[in-house]
């Protein structure tokens, strides 16, 4: 219903927490508050819809690559388990098919491998401040992208200790990652914003597909024709991510629809 404050009640599954802030039992949800623009709706983490979100942003981006002239592939599964020795690869034949593949990034563009990761403003506001002070850097998906940098050497370290007993040094993990020149990263904001590294991608591709803007345009100023593909992969980039975004706060419109609560209970009751 409406609010006096500009705010409505949405009845989005969002887990309790506890008295010093922690999350509580996962299986009890409650009652949540949408502010006027549904940001709260739209970061709820609880039907696999910001995984779909990210996923549509990821396919855009490879879709002008491909268009760029890229050699491109989306989730680069057997990127690290190639490299294994054989001795290696008997020690992981206890492990299931998805722990096998290691660190597996969202898109290989010719020999360079990306990892890509959304934000979104959350009820704190704390993800969208870069954090000059700590990070040097002014703006959230900043921040998150140095994150990124940063997660992917912890993971390779972390399987090089769970599947190698490798504590101290580099594993055969931590040693591809290297080989492969690392995993970078790229963030986006809900607001179509993007992080210096996903903005050095556009640049890239804009570069590269120049020739072929310039020749359907009748460009002659290939600086120009640079400058009009980068226009125009903004627009399709940022376009992407709001349309990501409508679907998931339109999917969750029925939420806030009277009545719901009730049509659930009745649901999970199996009347």
């Amino acid at each position: 219903g409406d609010r006096r404050d500009g705010q409505g009640v949405c009845a989005f599954e969002q887990p309790p927490r506890g008295p010093r802030g922690g999350r509580v039992s996962q299986k009890r949800y409650k009652r949540g508050v949408v502010d006027e623009h549904g940001v709260a709706g739209c970061c709820a983490r609880m039907d696999g819809a910001l995984r779909t979100c990210h996923d549509a942003v990821k396919h855009t981006i490879a879709r002008s690559a491909v268009d760029a002239g890229f050699r491109v592939e989306v989730e680069v599964y057997g990127v690290f388990t190639r490299a294994l020795r054989e001795a290696d690869r008997r020690r992981m034949d206890a492990y299931s098919v998805r722990e096998k593949q290691g660190l597996v990034p969202d898109l290989q563009l010719d020999d360079s491998h990306y990892e890509l990761k959304g934000i979104r403003v959350d009820s704190s506001r704390t993800n969208y401040n870069g954090g000059v002070r700590s990070t040097g850097f002014s703006t959230g998906v900043a921040k998150k992208e140095l994150s990124i940098a940063n997660l992917m050497v912890e993971k390779a370290a972390k399987l090089d200790r769970d599947t190698f007993g490798v504590a101290v040094g580099q594993g055969p993990w931590q040693r591809r990652l290297e080989e492969i020149g690392g995993i970078k990263p790229l963030a986006f904001g809900q607001f179509g914003e993007m992080g210096p590294g996903l903005e050095a991608l556009l640049a890239s591709m804009a570069k590269r597909g120049a020739d072929e803007m310039a020749d359907r345009y009748l460009i002659e100023n290939r600086e120009a024709a640079v400058g009009v593909q980068m226009f125009h992969m903004r627009q399709r980039w940022g376009a992407a991510v709001w349309r990501a975004q409508t679907q998931v706060l339109l999917g969750r419109l029925k939420y806030a629809l009277p009545g719901w609560e009730e049509a659930e209970s009745r649901r999970a009751a199996g009347t």
